[in-house]
């Protein structure tokens, strides 16, 4: 049984891989599989939609923070009845600058402190672009960044 569920993690880690082998293991019995697929930059939409939708919340998060999640997927996990899940996305460098400014907002203060930290992230990196002058049109993060003083 341990040789198979270490062989099904490989696989759902492998890129490429078929649809078909991504979507047998985004239904297997591991989280952890499941989970591995749902980091997976191959999988397709629709399976990462699904995982965005699993009883684990690991599992939803990896779905939310996949670079190949559409926005829809990411949308709908910030209203996550987990705040772990949130968390994570308002930790993601790679997040649009849209979805960490509602995480601001977030009702969890851990949740809303972690998204301004990472806008704050943003606005010193872009800070550090415009002194070198090459800079594109980028929102301003939200004020009241209170918690980064801590």
């Amino acid at each position: 049984m341990h040789r198979n569920w270490l062989s099904d993690y490989i696989r759902a880690g492998q890129t490429p891989a078929t649809s078909e082998t991504l979507d047998k293991l985004s239904m297997h019995e591991s989280s952890r599989i499941r989970r591995r697929v749902a980091e997976n930059e191959s999988t397709p939409e629709w399976i990462l939609k699904r995982l965005s939708a699993d009883k684990d919340p690991e599992v939803r998060l990896a779905a939310g923070t996949n670079r190949a999640a559409p926005l829809d997927i990411v949308l709908s996990l910030i209203r996550d009845p987990d705040p772990t899940v949130r968390h994570g996305l308002a930790e993601d460098p790679y997040i649009s600058m849209g979805v960490l400014t509602k995480l601001a907002q977030d009702e969890n203060p851990y949740v809303s402190c972690r998204a301004q930290k990472t806008l704050a992230s943003f606005s010193s990196r872009l800070s550090k672009v415009k002194a070198k002058g090459n800079v594109f049109a980028f929102p301003q993060t939200p004020s009241g960044l209170d918690c980064l003083a801590t």
